[in-house]
């Protein structure tokens, strides 16, 4: 059994855009909720996810979203394992969301590697 992970972007408008991802396995938001910002938000693009910021971002427009609810499903088109999504928060978190946590090479690093997976926005850092 996979589970279905609803998430959500909200932008300084409060318009929403929403998408979904599978995961591999059993996965409960309160597993990792410790792990993201503030115990609620995420950046989709740090984890593998795709972001849901619409094309036309404002410059107060940021890159935060939530995750809104899960549920078991049947689909086997998983994203990735539970396990590893999990990981992924961490390591994250780890680092700091927006890198703050890393020194000056290592965040430079991490910001160029993500920018060559097309994981990263190319704005950040800059």
């Amino acid at each position: 059994m996979n589970t279905l992970v609803e998430y959500m972007y909200r932008d300084t408008s409060n318009y929403k855009e929403f998408g979904s991802f599978v995961l591999d396995g059993d996965f409960e938001i309160s597993a990792m909720q410790e792990f993201l910002l503030d115990d609620e938000f995420f950046i989709p693009e740090r984890v593998g996810v795709k972001s849901l910021v619409p094309a036309d971002k404002r410059i107060d427009d940021h890159y935060l979203h939530t995750l809104e609810a899960t549920r078991r499903v049947d689909d086997p088109s998983a994203l990735m394992s539970a396990e590893l999504f999990i990981a992924r928060v961490r390591r994250a978190a780890d680092e700091g969301w927006f890198y703050e946590n890393l020194s000056g090479s290592k965040r430079q690093a991490a910001l160029a590697e993500g920018r060559r997976t097309g994981l990263i926005n190319p704005v950040w850092g800059e």
